[in-house]
């Protein structure tokens, strides 16, 4: 029976430009105050399982992020953009964008010791257009396959190769190869 590799953790991230200062990020995420509320407010213990694999976490906090509150591509981005004001003000009513989505979900993954990061997904020309030219979206990194995983929170997307989870730098190459994938 092999045993569960040790978890990794961050010790640094830069989030996109689009964010804003996140101070919510600390250093050593299981023992901050703010992370501690995160957990305790969605009981984030009770959805996922510690004898899972990474990837079946993962799926399930991007199920609760998914269904935590209505996409709205042209709402304001509200001032603190920590996971636990955007789940308050989703419980409130407010909907919020894709960068919300990830957001929350890269903070629940990592108050629970899964490194991820948000990634930010534009069109070859997003200087054109009003609106539609982006997207941001989310990976976390999983110590079984030791590497990257993409999961869109948003929408409760990832997607598969010969059922191995991909990255989405895999993805975006079988789509330029023209190879199929299992969304």
């Amino acid at each position: 029976m092999s045993k569960k590799p040790k978890r990794i953790y961050l010790t640094f991230l830069e989030q996109p430009s689009s964010l804003g200062d996140v101070a919510f990020l600390p250093t050593d995420p299981l023992t901050n105050q703010g992370v501690e509320r995160l957990r305790s407010y969605t009981k984030i213990e009770k959805i996922i399982s510690k004898d899972e694999t990474d990837f079946v976490q993962a799926l399930k906090i991007a199920k609760f992020t998914s269904e935590a509150w209505g996409h709205d591509g042209f709402n304001s981005n509200p001032k603190k953009q920590d996971a636990l004001t955007i789940l308050k003000l989703a419980e409130k009513g407010a909907s919020f964008a894709c960068v919300q989505f990830a957001s929350v979900f890269v903070q629940l993954c990592q108050s629970v010791g899964i490194p991820a990061r948000v990634l930010n997904v534009t069109t070859k020309n997003p200087g054109l257009g009003s609106s539609g030219h982006g997207h941001v979206t989310a990976e976390y990194f999983d110590n079984q396959l030791c590497k990257w995983v993409w999961i869109d929170p948003q929408i409760h997307a990832y997607a598969l190769s010969r059922n191995i989870p991909l990255s989405y730098n895999e993805l975006a190459e079988l789509i330029v190869d023209g190879k199929k994938t299992i969304y």
